[in-house]
C-alpha cells in the first residue's frame, strides 16, 4: 500500500474552510424590537407647536417628570379629530400607583387645541403641548409627560 503524502497547504486550507464553515452554523441572536430601535435623546429634539392635521393618533409615555411620577408609571391615549378643526374626541389610561397596589385610571371625552394648549373636556385651563419627531410632550405645573406615536394594529 502506497502512503499518501499531504500537502501542508492542502491541511491549512481544509482548516480554514472547516473554521468558515462552523461560524456558519453558530445560531443568530435575535433583538427585540424596542432593542433594536434607535434610542432618541427627548431632550434634543426640535419642540414646536402642535400642527392640528398631525395630531390625532396613538401615543404612550416615553417618560414622565416631576410630581406626576410618584404615582403615574405609564400613560396612554388614543385622539381622534372630527374633521378639520383642532377638535375632536379621546380616550385614555394611566397605570397608578395606589395605596392599594397597581391599577389603571381609564378616560374620555373631547380634546381640543388652543393656543399652544390642550384642553381636556372643556376645562378651564389647558396643558401646555409641543411636538416633534412623532412625541408629544404635554406640561404643567405637576411635571412632564413625553409620548411617543405609535400604530395601532
Amino acid at each position: 500500500m502506497k502512503k499518501s503524502r499531504s500537502c501542508p497547504g492542502t491541511r491549512i486550507a481544509a482548516g480554514l474552510c472547516l473554521l468558515v464553515l462552523s461560524v456558519g452554523c453558530y445560531p443568530s441572536n435575535v433583538l427585540e424590537d424596542r432593542d433594536r430601535a434607535v434610542v432618541v435623546d427627548v431632550a434634543e429634539l426640535p419642540w414646536g407647536p402642535v400642527d392640528a392635521a398631525l395630531f390625532p393618533g396613538a401615543y404612550s409615555s416615553t417618560s414622565i417628570t416631576g410630581e406626576a411620577a410618584a404615582s403615574l408609571l405609564e400613560v396612554r391615549y388614543i385622539f381622534h379629530s372630527q374633521g378639520a378643526e383642532a377638535v375632536g374626541g379621546y380616550t385614555g389610561a394611566g397605570l397608578i400607583v395606589g395605596d392599594d397596589g397597581l391599577h389603571y385610571q381609564t378616560l374620555d371625552g373631547t380634546w381640543q387645541l388652543v393656543d399652544g394648549r390642550l384642553v381636556l373636556d372643556n376645562a378651564d385651563s389647558g396643558i401646555e403641548i409641543e411636538s416633534a419627531s412623532n412625541h408629544l410632550r404635554l406640561s404643567s405645573a405637576g411635571g412632564v409627560v413625553v409620548l411617543r406615536r405609535f400604530e395601532l394594529h
